[in-house]
Protein backbone atom coordinates (compact mmCIF):
# COMPACT_ATOMS: atom_id res chain seq x y z
CA UNK A 1 0.00 0.00 0.00
CA UNK A 2 0.95 3.49 -0.77
CA UNK A 3 -0.09 6.79 0.20
CA UNK A 4 0.58 10.66 -1.02
CA UNK A 5 3.54 11.05 1.78
CA UNK A 6 4.10 7.79 3.97
CA UNK A 7 1.97 4.62 5.53
CA UNK A 8 2.59 1.48 8.02
CA UNK A 9 1.18 -1.45 7.19
CA UNK A 10 1.57 -2.45 10.67
CA UNK A 11 1.03 0.62 12.91
CA UNK A 12 2.30 0.99 16.70
CA UNK A 13 0.73 3.05 19.09
CA UNK A 14 4.15 5.46 17.88
CA UNK A 15 5.47 4.79 14.99
CA UNK A 16 7.35 6.86 12.33
CA UNK A 17 9.42 7.16 9.24
CA UNK A 18 11.75 9.31 7.19
CA UNK A 19 10.78 10.46 3.76
CA UNK A 20 12.26 12.54 1.17
CA UNK A 21 10.87 16.67 0.82
CA UNK A 22 9.73 17.47 -2.27
CA UNK A 23 10.58 20.22 -4.15
CA UNK A 24 8.29 23.27 -3.02
CA UNK A 25 8.16 26.21 -0.41
CA UNK A 26 5.08 24.84 1.19
CA UNK A 27 6.60 24.51 4.62
CA UNK A 28 5.27 21.25 6.61
CA UNK A 29 1.51 21.51 7.13
CA UNK A 30 0.08 18.14 7.23
CA UNK A 31 -3.09 15.79 7.30
CA UNK A 32 -4.20 12.72 7.18
CA UNK A 33 -4.71 10.74 3.85
CA UNK A 34 -5.38 7.26 5.11
CA UNK A 35 -7.20 5.33 8.33
CA UNK A 36 -8.13 1.75 8.92
CA UNK A 37 -8.54 1.59 12.49
CA UNK A 38 -10.49 -1.06 14.88
CA UNK A 39 -13.61 -0.42 15.61
CA UNK A 40 -13.31 -1.81 19.35
CA UNK A 41 -11.63 1.32 20.66
CA UNK A 42 -12.22 5.15 20.29
CA UNK A 43 -10.63 6.51 16.94
CA UNK A 44 -7.09 8.63 18.36
CA UNK A 45 -4.56 9.45 15.36
CA UNK A 46 -2.44 12.09 14.48
CA UNK A 47 0.39 13.23 12.00
CA UNK A 48 2.44 15.67 12.30
CA UNK A 49 6.85 16.38 11.27
CA UNK A 50 9.83 16.89 12.91
CA UNK A 51 13.64 16.53 12.96
CA UNK A 52 13.70 17.94 9.34
CA UNK A 53 16.54 18.92 7.29
CA UNK A 54 17.61 19.92 4.15
CA UNK A 55 16.54 16.82 2.50
CA UNK A 56 14.41 14.77 4.79
CA UNK A 57 11.67 15.03 7.53
CA UNK A 58 10.73 12.73 10.32
CA UNK A 59 6.79 11.65 9.73
CA UNK A 60 4.90 10.51 12.62
CA UNK A 61 1.22 8.66 12.63
CA UNK A 62 0.72 8.09 16.25
CA UNK A 63 -2.31 6.55 18.23
CA UNK A 64 -3.06 6.52 21.68
CA UNK A 65 -5.02 4.51 24.56
CA UNK A 66 -5.92 1.65 23.48
CA UNK A 67 -6.68 2.79 19.81
CA UNK A 68 -5.70 -0.36 17.34
CA UNK A 69 -4.15 1.10 14.40
CA UNK A 70 -4.21 -1.37 11.11
CA UNK A 71 -2.82 1.03 8.96
CA UNK A 72 -2.49 5.21 7.78
CA UNK A 73 -1.69 7.83 5.71
CA UNK A 74 -0.91 11.26 5.82
CA UNK A 75 0.15 14.17 3.80
CA UNK A 76 0.87 17.97 4.02
CA UNK A 77 -2.47 19.75 4.98
CA UNK A 78 -5.55 19.16 6.41
CA UNK A 79 -7.32 17.30 9.24
CA UNK A 80 -4.10 15.98 11.02
CA UNK A 81 -5.33 14.67 14.38
CA UNK A 82 -8.61 13.08 15.37
CA UNK A 83 -10.34 11.84 18.86
CA UNK A 84 -13.71 10.32 18.32
CA UNK A 85 -16.26 8.00 20.14
CA UNK A 86 -16.50 4.65 19.15
CA UNK A 87 -20.09 4.64 19.84
CA UNK A 88 -21.83 6.82 17.13
CA UNK A 89 -21.10 7.10 13.38
CA UNK A 90 -18.41 9.34 12.91
CA UNK A 91 -18.80 12.93 11.09
CA UNK A 92 -16.09 15.54 11.17
CA UNK A 93 -15.26 18.58 8.95
CA UNK A 94 -12.69 20.89 8.38
CA UNK A 95 -13.35 24.51 6.75
CA UNK A 96 -12.22 28.11 7.09
CA UNK A 97 -15.09 31.15 6.68
CA UNK A 98 -14.54 34.75 7.31
CA UNK A 99 -11.31 34.79 5.29
CA UNK A 100 -9.30 38.50 4.60
CA UNK A 101 -5.70 39.26 4.14
CA UNK A 102 -4.96 39.26 7.69
CA UNK A 103 -6.73 35.73 8.63
CA UNK A 104 -9.86 33.86 8.80
CA UNK A 105 -12.06 31.70 10.82
CA UNK A 106 -11.25 28.05 11.35
CA UNK A 107 -13.95 25.58 11.99
CA UNK A 108 -13.68 21.78 12.94
CA UNK A 109 -17.29 20.60 13.92
CA UNK A 110 -19.64 17.30 14.15
CA UNK A 111 -22.99 16.40 13.41
CA UNK A 112 -25.17 13.82 14.45
CA UNK A 113 -24.82 12.41 17.64
CA UNK A 114 -20.53 11.75 17.11
CA UNK A 115 -18.36 12.87 20.20
CA UNK A 116 -15.63 14.79 19.38
CA UNK A 117 -13.03 14.65 21.65
CA UNK A 118 -10.23 15.96 19.71
CA UNK A 119 -9.52 17.72 16.24
CA UNK A 120 -6.17 19.44 15.24
CA UNK A 121 -5.93 21.13 11.09
CA UNK A 122 -3.35 22.41 9.15
CA UNK A 123 -4.13 25.48 6.52
CA UNK A 124 -2.02 26.57 3.99
CA UNK A 125 -2.47 30.75 3.01
CA UNK A 126 -1.23 31.50 0.18
CA UNK A 127 -1.92 35.11 -2.40
CA UNK A 128 -4.61 34.37 -4.70
CA UNK A 129 -2.62 36.01 -7.95
CA UNK A 130 -0.01 32.58 -7.44
CA UNK A 131 0.14 31.55 -11.02
CA UNK A 132 2.32 28.12 -9.91
CA UNK A 133 -0.34 26.74 -7.60
CA UNK A 134 -4.36 25.60 -7.69
CA UNK A 135 -6.54 24.44 -4.87
CA UNK A 136 -10.31 23.69 -3.91
CA UNK A 137 -11.90 20.87 -2.28
CA UNK A 138 -14.07 18.38 -3.52
CA UNK A 139 -16.38 15.51 -2.21
CA UNK A 140 -17.65 11.76 -2.96
CA UNK A 141 -21.18 14.01 -2.78
CA UNK A 142 -20.24 15.66 -5.82
CA UNK A 143 -20.75 11.83 -7.63
CA UNK A 144 -22.91 10.38 -5.71
CA UNK A 145 -26.00 10.81 -2.58
CA UNK A 146 -24.73 10.71 1.02
CA UNK A 147 -26.79 7.48 1.56
CA UNK A 148 -26.02 5.61 -1.20
CA UNK A 149 -22.78 4.05 0.03
CA UNK A 150 -20.24 2.34 -2.10
CA UNK A 151 -17.02 1.19 -1.59
CA UNK A 152 -15.33 3.31 -5.26
CA UNK A 153 -15.61 6.74 -5.20
CA UNK A 154 -14.05 8.89 -7.87
CA UNK A 155 -13.85 12.46 -9.87
CA UNK A 156 -12.14 14.23 -12.11
CA UNK A 157 -11.81 18.26 -11.24
CA UNK A 158 -10.20 20.40 -13.29
CA UNK A 159 -7.43 23.05 -11.82
CA UNK A 160 -9.07 26.10 -13.33
CA UNK A 161 -5.82 26.62 -15.00
CA UNK A 162 -3.63 25.17 -17.15
CA UNK A 163 -0.25 24.82 -16.16
CA UNK A 164 3.22 24.87 -18.39
CA UNK A 165 3.93 21.51 -16.68
CA UNK A 166 2.44 18.52 -14.52
CA UNK A 167 1.83 20.23 -10.83
CA UNK A 168 2.99 18.01 -7.75
CA UNK A 169 -0.60 17.25 -6.30
CA UNK A 170 -1.27 17.10 -2.67
CA UNK A 171 -4.40 16.04 -0.90
CA UNK A 172 -5.93 15.02 2.85
CA UNK A 173 -9.38 14.69 3.89
CA UNK A 174 -11.43 17.82 5.28
CA UNK A 175 -14.69 16.01 5.69
CA UNK A 176 -15.80 12.44 7.14
CA UNK A 177 -19.17 10.18 7.59
CA UNK A 178 -18.30 7.10 8.40
CA UNK A 179 -20.80 4.25 10.00
CA UNK A 180 -19.57 3.00 13.48
CA UNK A 181 -20.82 -0.56 12.75
CA UNK A 182 -17.24 -1.70 11.32
CA UNK A 183 -13.58 -0.39 11.29
CA UNK A 184 -13.14 3.19 9.79
CA UNK A 185 -11.15 2.17 6.48
CA UNK A 186 -10.83 5.18 3.67
CA UNK A 187 -8.17 6.19 1.85
CA UNK A 188 -7.61 9.04 -0.39
CA UNK A 189 -5.68 9.16 -3.46
CA UNK A 190 -5.16 10.56 -6.92
CA UNK A 191 -3.96 9.55 -10.09
CA UNK A 192 -3.77 10.77 -14.15
CA UNK A 193 -2.61 14.07 -13.00
CA UNK A 194 -2.18 16.33 -16.13
CA UNK A 195 -1.14 19.83 -16.33
CA UNK A 196 -5.19 20.95 -16.03
CA UNK A 197 -6.56 18.14 -13.77
CA UNK A 198 -6.28 14.85 -12.09
CA UNK A 199 -8.51 11.92 -10.76
CA UNK A 200 -9.34 11.47 -7.21
CA UNK A 201 -10.55 8.65 -5.14
CA UNK A 202 -12.19 8.35 -1.98
CA UNK A 203 -12.70 5.01 -1.23
CA UNK A 204 -13.84 2.64 1.51
CA UNK A 205 -13.05 -1.45 1.74
CA UNK A 206 -14.12 -4.42 3.50
CA UNK A 207 -17.67 -3.89 5.63
CA UNK A 208 -16.87 -0.43 6.03
CA UNK A 209 -19.84 1.84 5.49
CA UNK A 210 -18.84 5.27 4.15
CA UNK A 211 -21.37 8.03 3.49
CA UNK A 212 -19.40 10.54 2.56
CA UNK A 213 -15.62 12.04 2.10
CA UNK A 214 -14.36 15.23 1.03
CA UNK A 215 -10.90 16.35 0.57
CA UNK A 216 -8.83 19.47 -0.20
CA UNK A 217 -5.99 19.24 -2.72
CA UNK A 218 -2.67 21.95 -3.65
CA UNK A 219 -1.04 21.61 -7.10
CA UNK A 220 2.15 23.22 -7.46
CA UNK A 221 4.14 23.89 -9.79
CA UNK A 222 7.76 24.23 -9.76
CA UNK A 223 8.98 27.33 -11.31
Amino acid sequence: MTTDANNFNTLQLLDSEDIPIPAHDLGFPTGLTWLDIDRSAHIRIKAYYDDHTASNVKAHLDAWGDTTPYSAGSTWLDLKELGIDKNHNRRVKTYASNITKTGFTLHIDTGGDTTLYTGTATWLARPANRTNIASVTYNMTDVRAWDAPQVTNAGNPAFGKTFQKTPLVLTAFNWLDIDNNANPRIRALKSDITTSGFTWNLDSWGDTTLYSAGASYLAVQDY
